[in-house]
């Protein structure tokens, strides 16, 4: 068994061809690389990326560890090297250990990539357990019983994601430290871990060819809360309905998809839901993605939207049953 690794002695320039990408945990985010590739060309590489030696690929004498989208931005950019720190010693395990804990500490994590790094953050939690105290087997014999009830029709989701997010938390707490308080800084309370974890499990582990198409749609990528609406659908292939539905069109909200697969009814109707009902879910959608201050910045924008009297009218008419008495 390998030892703990270690960082190299030396900050190194390499040549961006010299470093293999193996399989990432991660999604990639091609515009996000371009953007870290233009900011280095003009402002240098403030953060090195960490490689490590590899046989693995003839021409390429360095294998990535983390900085994929540094990395790839550099490529597109032609930069002539990138400043990366080696990583001596270790295993492939802790290879992706440390690429899931770099990942998780950022705060703009996409959903479903965080969903990833948390994922993964947990397996290597329970490896750092086995190797301290035996094996596991019997907890992932447990894990995998407990979702297979799930598929069969024999136990509810939320009940397995309820036991899963309290065994890992549990075992985070166990392997890394956290006390709650912490982790809720980290938004790796019960809850968020609950919320990742129903995301990898309902969405992102029945389907893997599915994952970065559903992030990179301009409408439910991003959303945590149109995410969370594929996975509460409870049938599986109903669940992959919605999200062919989505990627077939890059307009559509995960709660018109719900309707066009025959899961929900519009809201009032029977009948099959109207063409303007995706136009009313992208404004919904769009206002529930702004914060507090961007809703207030909006406001006067909104008023000027009215562009009738009628229209102004109703809309203080509107306000004013919403006020009451204030």
């Amino acid at each position: 068994m390998s030892g703990p690794s270690t960082f190299g002695e030396a900050l190194l320039r390499i040549a961006p061809s010299d470093i293999h990408i193996p399989k990432r945990l991660g999604l990639y985010f091609p515009d996000k690389a371009a953007a870290l590739g233009r900011l280095m060309a003009i402002h240098g590489q403030r953060t090195p990326i960490t490689v490590r030696k590899s046989n693995s690929v003839p021409d390429k004498p360095w294998t990535l560890v983390v900085g994929m989208h540094r990395l790839n931005g550099a490529l597109i950019e032609d930069l002539p090297h990138v400043f990366a720190l080696e990583r001596v010693g270790g295993s492939v395990a802790d290879a992706l250990d440390e690429e899931a804990s770099e990942n998780l500490d950022r705060r703009d994590q996409p959903p479903l990539e965080k969903a990833i790094f948390v994922h993964a953050t947990c397996e290597a939690a329970k490896s750092r357990l086995a190797l301290a105290h035996g094996n596991l087997s019997q907890h992932q014999l447990a894990t995998k019983a407990r979702w297979d009830r799930v598929k069969s029709g024999q136990s509810r989701a939320e009940q397995a994601l309820q036991e899963e997010s309290d065994d890992t938390a549990d075992t985070m707490s166990a392997v890394y430290g956290w006390v709650e308080s912490t982790a809720e800084a980290f938004g790796r309370d019960k809850r968020s871990i609950r919320r990742s974890l129903a995301l990898y499990r309902l969405v992102i582990q029945p389907f893997p060819g599915l994952t970065q198409a559903l992030s990179d749609h301009p409408v439910v990528g991003n959303n945590a809360a149109q995410l969370k609406a594929i996975a509460d659908v409870q049938d599986e292939k109903q669940r992959r309905a919605v999200i062919e539905q989505l990627l077939a069109d890059l307009e559509l909200s995960a709660d018109d998809a719900r309707i066009q697969v025959g899961i929900d009814r519009p809201a009032g109707a029977d009948a099959a839901p109207v063409a303007h009902q995706k136009f009313y879910n992208q404004i919904e959608g769009g206002w529930e993605r702004l914060s507090l201050p961007q809703r207030r910045a909006f406001v006067p924008s909104i008023a000027a939207m009215m562009h009738t009297p009628e229209l102004k009218r109703a809309l203080r008419d509107r306000l004013n049953e919403e006020l009451g008495d204030e």
